[in-house]
């Protein structure tokens, strides 16, 4: 079910759990209804020049959306290796982005071209899985790559050749919900949220349950 409001409050949230992580006061979780709904989602964490600080998200629902949007916020801004290390200091000026995904939709088995017409580009991300392999790409990489180009991106992803296909391999597709809580810029403060489709480019890391 979509909410409304809950794209400003999560983006805040998950803002407000960074801040705490590097020492300011704790404020109280969002409680409305919703936000014991289960959801997946990705924080992704960018400079306002637009370097990428960090992103880490869950694919599967599994725990509460302000539970998962708080491991996520924070495992962003301390666990991924592209980000520099911060402090208190940076956390207001770091554009947070909330992606809120749709249930997965498992593409039909067939051949590797057949499977690929499933997916629309701008509009699905996609889960590639073989055995032993796991990969995804947020809808963001549709902007610089064509269908063959995110193919083999997302297979690379998983730890696979660009050129690997497999009876075995198997595709999900999704879509998401998108918001953007700007940091500030030029010493002001501009937390204006607003849903767009400027998308994560890229996701070093996955917590998929």
């Amino acid at each position: 079910m979509t909410h409304p409001e809950r794209g400003a409050t999560l983006a805040s949230w998950a803002r407000a759990c960074v801040r705490e992580k590097f020492g300011a006061a704790p404020l109280a979780a969002p409680d409305a209804p919703w936000c014991e709904e289960l959801a997946a989602t990705f924080v992704t964490l960018r400079w306002t020049t637009g370097a990428l600080q960090g992103c880490i998200g869950t694919i599967t629902p599994h725990r509460a959306i302000v539970d998962d949007v708080r491991s996520n916020a924070i495992a962003a801004a301390t666990r991924d290796p592209r980000g520099k290390l911060l402090s208190l200091a940076d956390i207001d000026q770091l554009d947070v982005e909330i992606s809120i995904l749709s249930p997965l939709e498992p593409i039909p088995a067939g051949s590797e071209k057949g499977m690929w017409t499933h997916v629309t580009p701008g509009t699905h991300g996609v889960v590639l899985e073989a055995p032993g392999a796991r990969g995804v790409l947020l809808p963001a990489v549709w902007d610089r790559l064509s269908v063959p180009e995110f193919a083999a991106a997302l297979k690379q992803k998983a730890g696979l050749p660009a050129g690997f296909w497999s009876p075995e391999v198997s595709l999900s597709r999704f879509t998401v919900e998108h918001f953007t809580d700007r940091g500030s810029r030029d010493g002001l403060s501009r937390a204006l949220v607003s849903p767009d489709r400027r998308w994560s480019a890229a996701v070093r890391s996955v917590s998929a349950r």
